[in-house]
């Protein structure tokens, strides 16, 4: 079967599409990924921890999506955190690493289960 002169191009230009499609997602996960890492360090090197509680949960078929609530010099901040752990549970506290200049840089320490 002879491919016409238009089915070709109408081929090319949608392998072009999907193609500059798939470098878009790669390049902004690449992005994602490399600024997770900065910040990491940055929290690592410079971070402070408080206490913040889960105030909400939804769950998907891979992942559960943790939504909790935090104070820094007595303003809330509220942040989702993607996690595997089904085990957090509404109302628990843990504590919460964030940058004392960026508070809104922070990460939830699903490890560290704040016990009073």
């Amino acid at each position: 079967m002879n491919l016409t002169d238009k089915d070709h191009k109408r081929n090319l230009r949608g392998i072009a599409l999907y193609g500059g499609i798939l470098f878009i997602i790669l390049v902004v996960g690449f992005y994602y990924s490399d600024l997770n890492k900065k910040e990491d360090r940055l929290l690592k090197s410079n971070g402070e921890s408080t206490i913040g509680k889960v105030v909400s949960i939804r769950t998907s078929t891979r992942s559960v999506y943790v939504r909790y609530e935090y104070f820094v010099n007595g303003k809330e901040y509220k942040d989702v955190e993607n996690t595997k752990n089904r085990r957090v549970k509404v109302g628990e506290e843990y504590y919460i690493e964030y940058l004392p200049n960026n508070p809104t840089i922070n990460r939830i320490r699903l490890d560290k289960k704040y016990i009073e």
